[in-house]
């Protein structure tokens, strides 16, 4: 289905009810706020998502595929500055795998922005095979945070898992823990 260009109901590329339609002059599948993986996007889609995500007030429920999009820090940066000014996201679906954001970044910054979201309960973020971001201090302290689902798949040994396991528990306030293996 093809949807008039309206800029009365378009903002940075997104239809005010939360569809993505263009991204940097080329079309994007996206259904219901899911912006499919592999686009290549960059650092300039991944700021021009987050710029238009902030303007989506009334957002409660989000799916951001955006592994293996050549997304850098800056990139990085601007979409989570957007996802902060969801103050109404309630569940968030993300996925940076295979992007060039450092671990670093991650770490340092992932549980700043996310836990400025004031309503954000459940939390899915693939990051890498680590998954080192649950020892960020902002995340373990976030108060917000009741549902988190964490990916195992990748992880062959057990001990592996329950050290994951362990360190999404030291969060605060987390009433259940979710597993994908």
């Amino acid at each position: 289905m093809v949807r008039p260009s309206d800029p009365s109901v378009i903002y940075a590329g997104w239809y005010l009810d939360g569809n993505l339609i263009r991204q940097n002059g080329q079309d994007v599948a996206c259904q219901q706020g899911y912006v499919k993986h592999s686009n290549q996007i960059g650092d300039a889609g991944a700021i021009e998502i987050g710029t238009g995500i902030s303007y989506l007030q009334n957002l409660a429920s989000l799916n951001l595929g955006l592994n293996n999009s050549q997304i850098q820090e800056v990139g990085a940066k601007g979409l989570l500055e957007g996802l902060a000014k969801s103050i109404n996201l309630v569940d968030l679906k993300l996925n940076l795998e295979n992007n060039l954001i450092s671990e670093e970044f991650i770490n340092s910054n992932f549980g700043k922005y996310i836990c400025e979201l004031p309503k954000l309960t459940g939390l899915e973020f693939l990051y890498n095979e680590e998954q080192n971001y649950l020892k960020s201090k902002d995340l373990v302290n976030c108060k917000n945070i009741k549902i988190l689902t964490i990916d195992l798949k990748n992880y062959g040994y057990q001990i592996g898992k329950k050290n994951l396991q362990q360190k999404a528990k030291k969060i605060l306030r987390l009433v259940k823990l979710i597993t994908l293996d």
